[in-house]
This record gives C-alpha cells, sequence and structure tokens, in this order.
C-alpha cells in the first residue's frame, strides 16, 4: 500500500484516499452510527441498510452490488 492522503471539507467530511496503478476502484463509507447510537425513534435503521446492501434488492442480486 502507498501513502494515504487524508482531506477535510468545510462540511466536516473526511476524505482518505490513495492512488494505486490499478484498473479498480473501491469506495468504503464508514459513519459513526449503527445501532449503539440508535434510540427509540430510529432504532432499526442500521440493520434495515445493511440488509439494502448486503442482500440485494429487487432488480440488482448480491453480487451486482458487490
Amino acid at each position: 500500500m502507498g501513502d494515504l492522503t487524508r482531506v477535510k471539507l468545510d462540511s466536516g467530511l473526511t476524505i482518505l484516499f490513495e492512488k494505486r496503478n490499478l484498473l479498480v476502484v473501491s469506495v468504503v463509507l464508514a459513519t459513526k452510527g449503527g445501532a449503539a447510537f440508535e434510540n427509540e425513534k430510529n432504532k432499526g435503521l442500521a440493520h434495515f441498510f445493511e440488509h439494502m446492501v448486503f442482500k440485494g434488492s429487487k432488480t440488482r442480486g448480491q453480487k451486482e452490488i458487490s
């Protein structure tokens, strides 16, 4: 792996990127969230999004999304 470059936008979003000599792109989204941060109003949202990403949808299967 090469050196990571870190950029913090005015919005507070932090972007880390690494340029490699490959013909592939990988994108990862990480957040300080999930079940540990949910309350009664939004309970279950993290699990719902997990299923949307990892289980696929009506028009795209899990492998197509991956």
